[in-house]
Order: C-alpha cells, then sequence, then structure tokens
C-alpha cells in the first residue's frame, strides 16, 4: 500500500503517471491531496480516493502512514515537526519514502521540508540542471544515466526527467546523473550533480 500526498499545485495530470505504473505492478494507492480531490483509475475505472475530510479541516498526514509501506511525496511544500517525527518513525519501522522536488523548493530553506530531508540525511540545492546540446526536445527535459552499479537503476541505459534539481546524500548513494554539458541555473556553470539519490528506504530526486 502507498500512500501519495500531493502538495497543493499537483493536478489530476501530475498524479495519474505515478498512479498507473504503481497500480500494474500490483500496489494499493490512497492519495492525500492539500488542493483539489485527485483520484486516479486505470480504464477509467476509480481505484482510489483521498481521505474523506471537511472542507475546513487541515490536511496532515499524521495517522496516515500507520498501515501503508510506502510514501511518496509530490510537490509538499511544508511538513510541521509533528510530521516530520511522524515521516521519521514510519522510516524507522522499515517503511519506504520518496520525495519528487520542485527546483524552486530549495530556494525557502525554512519551509520545513528542507528540515525533514535533513533528518532523512538527503538535501536539495536550488536551481535546476538543463543541457542546451543534449536533452529531449526541450533544455529542461535532460537525459540522466546511472553513477556505479546499483539494484535500483539495473537494466536502465538512460532516462529523461521533465525537470530536475540537483540532490545529494551524506552517507547513501547517487544513483542517476545528467549526461553531457549540464548545466545548473543558478550558475550558468557545468554540473554533474546527482538528480536522483538513495540514503536506506529514502529517495529524493
Amino acid at each position: 500500500t502507498v500512500l501519495i500526498h500531493a502538495g497543493r499545485g499537483v493536478t489530476q495530470r501530475d498524479v495519474q503517471p505515478l498512479a498507473n505504473v504503481l497500480m500494474k505492478n500490483g500496489h494499493e494507492l490512497r492519495i492525500l491531496s492539500e488542493g483539489p480531490e485527485l483520484t486516479a483509475s486505470i480504464g477509467g475505472v476509480q481505484i482510489v480516493q483521498q481521505p474523506q475530510r471537511q472542507p475546513d479541516e487541515e490536511v496532515t498526514i499524521t495517522g496516515e502512514l500507520t498501515d501503508v509501506h510506502g510514501l511518496l511525496a509530490v510537490g509538499v511544500e511544508k511538513y510541521n515537526d509533528e510530521e516530520i517525527e511522524t515521516i521519521n518513525e514510519f522510516v524507522a519501522d522499515d517503511g519506504r519514502i520518496a520525495g519528487l522536488t520542485e527546483p524552486q523548493d530549495a530556494f525557502n530553506p525554512d519551509d520545513g521540508a528542507t528540515e525533514l530531508q535533513s533528518s532523512l540525511g538527503v538535501f536539495s540545492r536550488p536551481g535546476y540542471v538543463y543541457n542546451l546540446e543534449e536533452n529531449d526536445l526541450n533544455y529542461q527535459r535532460i537525459f540522466v544515466e546511472p553513477r556505479g552499479t546499483n539494484s535500483l537503476v539495473e537494466g536502465v541505459d538512460r532516462a529523461v526527467f521533465d525537470t530536475a534539481t540537483p540532490v545529494g546524500t551524506g552517507a547513501g548513494i547517487e544513483p542517476l546523473a545528467p549526461v553531457g554539458n549540464a548545466k545548473l541555473s543558478t550558475t550558468r556553470a557545468g554540473t554533474d550533480a546527482a538528480v536522483l539519490v538513495r540514503n536506506g528506504d529514502t529517495l529524493l530526486a
């Protein structure tokens, strides 16, 4: 069972591809949305609904991880102290978490998401990675390739990231990095920083 925690700016279009892959691989899904109600379906049949809440009720992840195995956080701008503690307890109890960042997120060092990343041993840097010479029809749609040998990307020769933020980890691995002459938007200088990292049961991209 996987819980998708969607931030306010996340749309149905953002969630559907993730939901399709997870459901086709046998996972049960739940969606907790901070914005409009989101659903997921295959073949027009609705599979999952977000937990019910009152219109003025604050959306919180506390209490939502008790019977799930994985957490996928997409575009979440902030976690409070109680939520950070809940997520850390979840990971310590063999839960898996994957965080998908937006390039602008790292410009807000006090937003709570940064604090969560730090507690999980991962971090993101400001700016986005781009490639003017080798890309998938758009300079921000960069090609990435495996760095070293790791089961996480076994069998992968090359992949495409629609947008990519430099990420890192002090103690884990960095399995995917941009190809060719990639650059960082904040400096316009070349970069080979990883765009996907793993620290134990935590993944950040």
